[in-house]
């Protein structure tokens, strides 16, 4: 299925496990922004470049200044025919998002939400690694991230930041 490709999540959430309220990111963390822009685009070959896979509602809670996120190809994963997605590709399956890949220069893949498609990446045997950041404060989402499966473990704790009055950890889960 895969032409030398790592497959990553990446993600934040609240002290609840919380990722979306009403459709949107509930929180402003810059430092959380640039650390998920420099991972998502970091790449030790040159001549590629990493791919992210989202979800329909995570493509339109992107602002629309930043569709589609610079510097990496997007896919949407989305079983609507009908609907357009200018400057990502659509693809019906995590089968037909991984095509993408193989025919295209990628380096690296990360899914990146929302709530359903982290669920069924989660389910996926070709899932390598968990980003992870948690920050220390309950926003009432109600969108959630599934619990990780047992046979991810903690690798390395990454950092910890406050900024914006509030304190967050990230976290590298492998299998």
């Amino acid at each position: 299925m895969f032409k030398n490709h790592q497959l990553f999540l990446i993600v934040a959430t609240d002290n609840q496990g919380g990722i979306a309220k009403n459709g949107k990111i509930p929180w402003d963390l810059p430092k959380e922004r640039q650390f998920f822009q420099k991972t998502t685009t970091k790449r030790k070959n040159p001549q590629k470049q990493n791919l992210v896979i989202m979800g329909s509602k995570t493509w339109k809670s992107l602002p629309v200044a930043f569709r589609p996120l610079s510097g990496r190809k997007n896919v949407v994963l989305s079983q609507n025919k009908l609907k357009k997605f200018p400057g990502a590709q659509k693809a019906g399956s995590f089968l037909e998002a991984f095509k993408i890949a193989d025919d295209q220069k990628i380096e690296s893949i990360f899914v990146i939400g929302g709530e359903k498609i982290y669920q069924q990446a989660l389910d996926l045997a070709e899932l390598d690694a968990v980003f992870l950041t948690k920050i220390s404060h309950n926003f009432y989402c109600d969108l959630f991230l599934p619990s990780l499966p047992a046979q991810f473990y903690l690798k390395k704790h990454l950092k910890k930041v406050k900024e914006s009055g509030f304190i967050y950890n990230s976290w590298f889960y492998v299998k």
